[in-house]
């Protein structure tokens, strides 16, 4: 069993153990970072979001040593993979590049609950906050996309089998994501890759605690026999078109100290269908007033506007909520603590989807591109397909070693751009943030998240700059030192000739 994001194995404690699902149909379970094998996985953890975590490559080579251990205790040829959210992810990756193909072959199934094959923008949340780096990032939907999903392609002989929560079928309750979607991912997420698929009305974070999912879905096929494990083959293509990006505004972030409120605005413009707020905040603590364009503040109901509190600091939000065709003008967030907020204060991110009005299209010309290789960035604003001139904007550039950068666009006619290049290797993380003014006179602001990883450099251009470029160095010195003997040389003997 593979977790997911900010988690550990003890996402798995309700398969675990003589109570656990697995023991009561006789089925011994292992899951990676419990200590019957060695190994662990780091994507996040809750103690430290600042710190560093794996990549997914970098942790499907430590599940690559704790399948081998699991293999070696039990004397099992091949595994089930059960993995839940990014956990699924980690597995994926498994079996393209790490698992052996043909005998070698040594996964029998992957089960995914809940893995955003296509991404979620959810993860944009910490990523503001500049926590758990770079797992977050490679949760982005133009990273899962445009960088994971045309590398990631091979089976192997392994069929794959999703769990897909759909408890939320309304935009208006959709703060984040597609729907229908289980608050974080949505079921066309789950979906974009090929395989076979079921759905659950549950939400992301009870996928891999609820006995009804291990009843209706990962108990029949974990009771497979042997001999119902045929190789499969790879598919033609894993994802086909990319569907146009989801709109947001920009990220609000921000600490709160006990006894703290902040007061947030939000313009939301005429032609906007829907408009939903996503609240990510870990301590759980922070209460909300909303506040409309009319100046009333508005009693959220779990019906009329989709009210969602996941009480569960691992999730990508803690609160949604939604309005449908909301009054244009000024919008109020309200943020406040409460008895529950920690003595240190709480940390925060808030920003909302939209359905309608404007529309920003932002692109990188490379995605994949070498360390000092120029990436250019373009973005274009559009209203019902008709463009709209950009104000400003910028780009906020996340870099792989912690470090930020904030680079301001060029305005064109076509729409606005930069040029920038990466300076080491890593997932860099691109926040691009557009202002426009509408024609009634309204400032609008749209957001959109990209992601970039840069290589290093080729083998010929590393070694040249590690060593042609020293050297040449070192030759243009002596050069000159020797050109400046040789002059001193003939002052010298000129001197000598004329006192003679």
């Amino acid at each position: 069993m593979v977790h997911g994001f900010i988690s550990n194995y003890e996402a798995w404690s309700d398969y675990l153990g003589p109570e656990g699902f697995l023991a009561a149909i006789g089925v011994q379970g292992f899951a990676i970072g419990d200590g019957q094998a060695p190994g662990e996985l780091n994507t996040g953890s809750l103690t430290n979001p600042g710190g560093r975590t794996n990549t997914l490559f970098e942790n499907a080579a430590i599940l690559g040593e704790y399948i081998k251990a699991v293999k070696r205790q039990t004397g099992a040829e091949m595994v089930d993979l059960v993995g839940h959210s990014m956990g699924g992810m980690i597995s994926r990756v498994y079996i393209d590049r790490v698992m052996g193909e043909g005998e070698e072959r040594d996964v029998a199934q992957l089960i995914m609950l809940g893995t955003p094959s296509l991404g979620s923008d959810c993860a944009s949340l910490p990523v503001a906050l500049g926590w758990y780096l770079p797992a977050a990032l490679e949760i982005r939907p133009s990273y899962a996309q445009q960088i994971l999903n045309p590398q990631i392609s091979r089976r192997k002989g392994v069929p794959f089998f999703a769990l897909a929560g759909i408890p939320i079928q309304q935009a208006v309750g959709s703060p984040c994501t597609d729907v229908p979607s289980d608050s974080v991912v949505s079921v066309e997420s789950v979906h974009a890759i090929e395989l076979e698929l079921s759905q659950i009305s549950l939400l992301h974070t009870d996928l891999n605690a609820s006995e009804q999912a291990f009843e209706q879905f990962v108990k029949p096929l974990i009771q497979k026999s042997p001999d119902q494990f045929a190789a499969v083959s790879d598919p033609v293509a894993e994802v086909g078109e990319i569907d146009p990006p989801l709109q947001f505004s920009r990220i609000f972030t921000g600490h709160l100290n006990p006894g703290e409120t902040q007061d947030l605005t939000i313009q939301i413009e005429s032609g906007v269908s829907v408009a939903s707020f996503a609240l990510y905040d870990p301590s759980l603590s922070l209460k909300t007033d909303v506040i409309g364009a009319s100046g009333k503040q508005i009693q959220l109901d779990s019906v009329k506007n989709g009210l969602l509190v996941v009480d569960d600091p691992e999730t990508l939000i803690h609160l949604g909520y939604g309005f449908n065709d909301p009054k244009p003008g000024a919008w109020h967030i309200v943020l406040k603590t409460s008895e529950h907020t920690p003595s240190q204060g709480a940390d925060y991110a808030l920003m909302a989807k939209f359905t309608g009005g404007l529309s920003l299209d932002a692109m990188v010309d490379k995605v994949l591109p070498r360390v000092g290789e120029a990436v250019e960035v373009r973005a274009k604003l559009s209203v019902n397909g008709t463009p709209l001139p950009i104000q400003s904007g910028e780009v906020q550039i996340q870099f792989p070693d912690g470090k930020k950068e904030i680079i301001p666009l060029e305005i064109d006619p076509d729409g606005a751009g930069l040029t920038w290049k990466p300076e080491i290797p890593g997932i860099y993380g691109l926040d691009l943030r557009t202002t426009a003014i509408t024609q009634e006179g309204v400032q609008i602001e749209r957001m959109a998240f990209l992601v970039v990883e840069a290589q290093p450099q080729s083998g010929l251009s590393a070694k040249f700059q590690q060593f042609f470029l020293p050297l040449l160095a070192i030759s243009v010195i002596g050069l000159i030192g020797l050109g400046l003997m040789a002059f001193g040389l003939v002052i010298w003997v000129f001197r000598r000739r004329r006192s003679q």
